[in-house]
């Protein structure tokens, strides 16, 4: 954010504080979130893993050697997208997980169990609504959700040194796709009740001395809905 956006809230204050006070009939309907387009980009990266090792001495004599690998890893993408204008509202997050864990269990060097999975998933969800007049809507929303496991699986009987190998794999899709349709519009009006408290907190200390209007606390909440945008 830029800093002269920044100070533009104290100086606005400074200007108001003198000469306003919190209007007591304001209706927090009568907010309109400005023009606004939102895009943020996550990511999440894990990594971990585990080493392990143990001799001992067995009743003939020798020496018992086990050794115990886990290794995993995690990745994490999402992106997120927001828009609002008086035709189109739209609020939509896509992402992809990964995940791997690779297991083995070693005896006197020889592998005697070994389970080595993976797993991905994608997920879109959006909400659309595109507005007409007398703000009837028509709503087109999706949400699709896909998830992969696969698994390899090795055991070896430490008794017989019979091997056994097994290799399941799961999938697993989603998909809901509502039409909608209806009469009305749904705002966000968390930043007019901000504007409010800001004003309020400026009367306690005194700063005001003049009931201020409807329009300015909206013209100060779409100041604060842009500053965050």
């Amino acid at each position: 954010m830029k800093p002269n956006k920044i100070l533009m809230i104290p100086v606005f204050l400074f200007i108001l504080g003198t000469a306003c006070a919190q209007s007591t009939d304001f209706k927090l309907s009568d907010y309109k979130l400005p023009d606004l387009e939102r895009r943020a980009l996550e990511t999440r990266f894990d990594l971990s893993g585990d080493n392990s090792y143990n001799k001992s001495q067995n009743l003939a004599g020798g020496s018992d050697k086990l050794g115990t690998n886990r290794f995993g890893g995690d990745v994490w993408l999402n992106y997120y997208h927001y828009l609002n204008n008086a035709a189109h509202q739209n609020e939509s997050n896509a992402g992809i997980a990964f995940s791997s864990d690779l297991f083995n269990n070693k005896a006197d060097n020889t592998l005697i169990y070994k389970n080595n999975s993976i797993a991905t998933s994608f997920y879109y969800k959006s909400d659309n609504r595109k507005y007409y007049q007398n703000n009837t809507f028509i709503e087109t929303d999706l949400n699709l959700n896909y998830q992969y496991n696969n698994h390899d699986i090795y055991t070896k009987s430490t008794y017989d040194g019979k091997v056994s190998k097994d290799h399941p794999q799961t999938h697993s899709l989603q998909a809901y796709l509502p039409l909608k349709t209806g009469t009305g519009r749904i705002e966000q009006v968390q930043d007019a009740r901000h504007a409010i408290y800001l004003f309020e907190e400026l009367a306690k200390v005194g700063r005001v001395n003049k009931e201020i209007t409807n329009d300015e606390i909206i013209e100060f909440a779409g100041l604060i809905s842009k500053l965050k945008n």
